[in-house]
């Protein structure tokens, strides 16, 4: 049996206990190796296949993408569905795409960091005192904490 998720953060303690879940595999993002493996599996091809006129300038493009790579995040799968859409008679033409693609990642400026409205920073606060906590101390009583660190204030009062 197989679980995915995205939010490994969010699931149920039960799940996790012995016997439930026993191996954790993350899946990152795309290295050289694994392009390798990739372009092999998809396109049919390796150093040893490529015809001996595409073959050096294959072999640098492979070498530019393994560059992007180290610098650029790509999921396997993004790779894999580039190489997917050829017939593995375009090699030259899928590592490019994916080339391209990395060069487009790297010189894109980074995506906004979504700032929380009002009401959901202020549905995602709560106020000790009207939780029910007797607050013995003065400063603690107007106290207010997002919920995700309520719980572990709860642990000092």
């Amino acid at each position: 049996m197989v679980f995915t998720t995205n939010h490994p953060e969010q699931l149920d303690p039960a799940l996790l206990r012995p016997g439930r879940m026993d191996r954790k595999i993350e899946l990152g993002s795309c290295r050289p190796v694994a392009f390798r493996t990739l372009a092999r599996n998809y396109l049919g091809r390796g150093r040893e296949d490529w015809a001996e006129d595409e073959g050096p300038a294959l072999e640098d493009l492979m070498a530019k993408a393994e560059v992007l790579l180290g610098e650029v995040p790509i999921s396997p799968a993004e790779v894999a569905e580039m190489f997917m859409a050829s017939d593995g008679k375009e090699a030259k033409a899928a590592v490019t795409k994916v080339v391209e693609e990395l060069q487009r990642r790297k010189e894109a400026p980074p995506p906004p960091q979504p700032q929380p409205q009002p009401q959901q920073l202020q549905e995602s606060m709560v106020n000790l005192e009207e939780c029910g906590h007797p607050c013995i101390w003065p400063w603690v009583r107007d106290l207010v904490v997002t919920k995700e660190m309520y719980k572990y204030f709860l642990l000092f009062l």
